[in-house]
């Protein structure tokens, strides 16, 4: 229970600061101020803005909420903004892995300012600590119904992950412009997709094997349900998104990222007991 304080506290700091930093140069986004978007990077920073915005209000909200109950816990409205911070870290740590002129692990730009400093440093003690805490959360018993999700939320839900993914990777192409690792070779020139899948493969899988969710996951309250080993079961969920059709799949009794990692997606009920029973979901060995 200590651990959750401690992240809420850090993660609640760290985002009241740049919200706060972020008034001193607030605007009306291009997008909105002049409805041109007549490029496909226009459309991503419209939607990373919708996202970040919806963020900014359910941490405003959060406080507000800790506030009333006089209490530091994890609360509902803080999923999506902690999710959202995890996702454009992992998609930030792909962009700068292969960039060569950022870094994920030092200060970038020319403007460097007193408190960019301890934002810095405190922005890793903020990921520490929501690693540790998650990942121990996730090893406990998941309070779910035995009722799986229907085609048409599984669709909202992949829509709403391939918004999030596409509005990243195209705003971080422009950022490639200036140089990465693989610039010699012209497949990686000539072809967005590999960056694309890239950052597809890094977000479902650092998000479903922390959270068990995925940010389209959380409009129904929905998590992976696995039996055996956590890793192995996500890391064949997530390369089984990349099998031809595997979106046609779903058409059918069910998807083949489910099938070959042996896992299924269910609807979380926090108000049922620890034990509920969803062992028949699961695919059998044989």
């Amino acid at each position: 229970m200590k651990l959750e304080k401690w992240m809420v506290l850090s993660f609640l700091l760290f985002s009241i600061s740049y919200i706060v930093l972020e008034l001193h140069y607030i605007s009306i986004p291009h997008w909105l101020s002049s409805f041109n978007m007549s490029a496909p990077w226009d459309y991503s920073y419209a939607i990373k803005d919708i996202f970040h915005y919806t963020s900014t209000v359910l941490i405003l909200i959060s406080v507000v909420k800790l506030i009333q109950q006089k209490e530091i816990s994890m609360i509902k409205t803080l999923k999506f903004p902690i999710l959202f911070f995890i996702s454009s870290q992992t998609f930030w740590f792909v962009f700068s892995s292969i960039s060569t002129e950022f870094s994920f692990f030092t200060l970038n730009g020319s403007n460097k300012f007193w408190y960019s400093y301890p934002l810095f440093f405190l922005k890793f003690i903020v990921l520490g600590l929501i690693i540790v805490h998650f990942s121990q959360k996730t090893t406990a018993p998941i309070q779910v119904s035995s009722k799986q999700v229907s085609k048409g939320a599984r669709f909202i839900n992949s829509l709403i992950d391939s918004l999030l993914i596409f509005a990243f990777v195209m705003s971080n192409l422009m950022g490639l412009s200036k140089g990465f690792i693989f610039e010699s070779i012209p497949y990686f020139n000539d072809s967005p997709y590999w960056y694309y899948f890239l950052n597809m493969f890094a977000y479902f899988f650092v998000l479903e094997i922390l959270f068990l969710q995925t940010i389209g996951k959380l409009h129904n309250n929905s998590v992976v349900h696995y039996e055996g080993n956590r890793f192995v079961r996500i890391l064949f969920r997530t390369m089984g998104r990349f099998i031809p059709f595997d979106a046609l799949s779903f058409l059918g009794s069910k998807g083949f990222h489910d099938s070959v990692s042996k896992t299924t997606v269910v609807l979380q009920n926090d108000d049922m007991s620890e034990d509920s029973d969803v062992s028949h979901l699961i695919p059998n060995e044989n």
